[in-house]
C-alpha cells in the first residue's frame, strides 16, 4: 500500500519512466481546490515531491525543501508537492504547521498522479526540465547537495527553444499578439 509505514522501505518503482521520458500528466487541485499541475510549468525547472503527513523521512525533507525555494526563488524553478494523505484538510493543517511556502496536489491513498508516477511508497523526488522531461529521480530522502547540484544543472541548460515555426519577438519590438 501506499504510504510511509515502513520507513526502512523508502523505494519507488520509477523504472518505466526513465530520465529523459516524457513526464506523466500531473495535474489537479490543492488542498483548497484549486487547478494545479505541471503542465503550466513548462520553461521551468520543476522538482516534485511525493509525501504524507504520517511520513517522517517526508517531513524531514521540508527543511531542505524551505532552503531549495528560497536559494532558487529567483529562478526558473518551482517546487510542487504531491500529497497522499486520506483528505485535503490534512494536508492543510500539515502545510500551515511546516509553514510549506509551496503548493501540493492532493492525490489522496492510491491516488492517480502515484498511480501514473508508479509510488509505490514515501518520499521519492523527481526533476522535470524545461521540456518537460524526466531528468533525475531519486528514491527516499535525497541529500540536499544532490538537489542543488542537478537544479543548478537543469537551469544552466536553459529553457527550450521555441516550435519551428513558432513566431518570437526580437528585442527592441513588441510582443507578438
Amino acid at each position: 500500500p501506499l504510504g510511509c509505514t515502513a520507513p526502512w522501505l523508502l523505494t519507488a518503482n520509477l523504472s518505466r519512466l526513465p530520465p529523459g521520458e516524457d513526464a506523466p500528466s500531473t495535474e489537479g487541485t490543492d488542498a483548497d481546490g484549486r487547478p494545479l499541475g505541471i503542465a503550466a510549468q513548462r520553461g521551468k525547472v520543476v522538482m516534485l515531491s511525493f509525501w504524507s503527513s504520517g511520513c517522517g523521512p517526508c517531513r524531514r525533507m521540508f527543511p531542505h525543501e524551505h532552503e531549495l525555494v528560497t536559494k532558487f526563488a529567483s529562478s526558473p524553478f518551482v517546487l510542487i508537492g504531491v500529497n497522499a494523505d486520506p483528505n485535503p484538510h490534512q494536508l492543510r493543517q500539515t502545510q500551515q504547521r511546516a509553514q510549506l511556502r509551496w503548493p501540493s496536489l492532493w492525490d489522496g491513498p492510491g491516488g492517480g498522479i502515484c498511480t501514473a508516477w508508479k509510488v509505490q511508497a514515501f518520499p521519492p523526488i523527481v526533476l522535470i526540465d524545461q521540456a518537460g522531461k524526466v531528468r533525475f529521480r531519486h528514491e527516499g530522502m535525497a541529500a540536499q547537495s544532490t538537489l542543488e547540484g542537478h537544479i543548478t544543472g537543469l537551469l544552466a541548460e536553459g529553457a527550450p527553444p521555441p516550435p519551428k515555426g513558432a513566431v518570437t519577438a526580437r528585442p527592441g519590438s513588441p510582443a507578438p499578439g
